[in-house]
């Protein structure tokens, strides 16, 4: 069976012989989505392999690495254990990230100190000159309040 992204989500699709349509799937669980795909976007999928050696051949890392090799980072490196982002109960997590996209839009005004929505101390604050790395570091910092809300239920 040939493995392919749908052209209207961008999910994995397979087609099901049995329903005969095209259905969503993760980690080869047909049951992820009750959504199924007409033909139409279909068609426009590209194969699974397609796009990895289109990524490869440009030797880009999709987003989402990017943002998980960063959350990795601040576990390893600076010590951002998942109690610590507990203690972080104010909003703190967010409104950092929300920091990191201000400063993706805006560079030149926030070189020299953080934002006024930034949470910490004014010698945590780390921009890039690069805006790509900036917004890593808002996803990782999102990711991070994510798993913090899902520990509370």
């Amino acid at each position: 069976m040939t493995e392919t992204y749908c052209g209207h989500c961008m999910l994995n699709i397979r087609w099901d012989e049995v329903a005969g349509w095209w259905v969503h799937w993760i980690d080869d669980d047909p049951t992820f989505s009750k959504h199924r795909c007409s033909e139409k976007f279909a068609q426009v999928a590209t194969p699974v392999e397609q796009v990895e050696a289109e990524t490869e051949a440009a030797r880009v890392r999709p987003g989402w690495q990017l943002i998980r090799a960063e959350r990795m980072r601040q576990r390893v490196e600076e010590g951002r254990t998942l109690e610590h982002d507990d203690e972080h109960e104010e909003g703190e997590l967010m409104r950092s990230a929300m920091a990191y996209l201000k400063v993706t839009h805006h560079p030149e005004k926030y070189v020299d100190a953080p934002p006024d929505n930034w949470p910490w101390e004014a010698k945590w604050w780390k921009p890039s000159e690069d805006p790509i790395r900036n917004l890593v570091k808002a996803g990782a910092l999102i990711a991070a309040e994510i798993d913090r809300l899902q520990r509370l239920k």
